[in-house]
């Protein structure tokens, strides 16, 4: 791997500090104008076989910039130390230190099948980070960027979800189905967790956070144990799906907040307050008349 020295852009960009060369960032504005529109058309015609679209230059391989006015392979070859963003796609780069760049043998997961060769010096970040032409290096997980094109296909998206728009926190993936669960993380819109369960024992995702499985309704996907008051009166009600003395919930205008009782105390289902056990109900208490 090449020691990290610089990045190559184009003349149009040598006053340019921004990662503008191949992501648009989110305005600061209210009104998600594009910042520093990368590759625009408007600044002059797309150089070596680029294609305007949507006055943005889409550049043919090997070739980067605003206009696609780099050449990677003339570029590497008297520069070594070199980095290249790609100019369409956020998470490719170009590595002058590694001229040929295919999939490694050990990651392919067909070992008989033909290998596909990438265009030369091309190399791609893991998910999800991008390349970033500030740090010369794949990161991006604090900041959240629009890319100028869309994913490869949209299926993926179903297995690896999108977290633009969503706020930060662990939710659920929708089209895996139960019983196993599977779940994504969200932080400054970019996707940092995908997975099983990432809570401790005793503990799911609800609502975005790690929650204890008495908090979470049994009607959530079947993962928890807290009581669903849907269509009850406002009040308190035992532990149901799996029954605990010393747990129970308060029901109010559509929320149910889980409580605990007191040392020495448990939940009695006929006052519907915390007891002695001298003074509850079976079975948490001892009581048999008027239960």
């Amino acid at each position: 791997m090449a020691t990290i020295v610089k990045v190559v852009k184009g003349k149009d960009q040598e006053h340019d500090d921004t990662d503008s060369t191949q992501c648009n960032m989110s305005s600061d504005n209210g009104y998600n104008e594009t910042i520093d529109s990368p590759g625009s058309c408007l600044i002059g015609p797309c150089e070596n076989g680029g294609t305007c679209v949507n006055y943005t230059c889409v550049c043919e391989d090997c070739f980067a910039g605003v206009k696609c006015e780099i050449d990677v392979n003339q570029t590497c070859k008297y520069d070594a130390d070199t980095f290249i963003p790609h100019s369409n796609t956020c998470q490719l780069f170009y590595n002058c230190s590694q001229a040929v760049s295919p999939l490694p043998t050990e990651n392919r997961v067909y070992s008989h099948n033909p290998q596909i060769l990438r265009p030369a010096y091309l190399h791609e970040c893991p998910y999800p980070e991008l390349f970033s032409t500030t740090t010369l290096s794949c990161d991006y997980l604090a900041v959240g960027y629009f890319c100028n094109h869309g994913t490869a296909c949209k299926i993926c998206e179903y297995f690896n979800p999108d977290c633009m728009g969503i706020s930060d926190g662990i939710y659920r993936n929708v089209y895996v189905e139960p019983p196993g669960g599977h779940y994504f993380e969200c932080q400054d819109e970019r996707s940092i967790f995908d997975g099983g369960n990432p809570c401790p024992t005793n503990m799911a995702p609800y609502n975005g956070k790690c929650r204890n499985l008495f908090e979470i309704p049994t009607t959530y996907w079947h993962v928890g144990y807290g009581v669903d008051c849907s269509g009850r009166p406002n009040g308190n009600y035992e532990s149901e799906r799996k029954h605990r003395c010393d747990i129970y919930y308060i029901y109010m205008n559509g929320n149910s907040t889980l409580q605990h009782c007191g040392e020495g105390t448990v939940f009695d289902s006929k006052s519907l307050f915390c007891q002695n056990p001298a003074n509850a109900c079976r079975p948490c208490g001892s009581v048999d008349n008027g239960c």
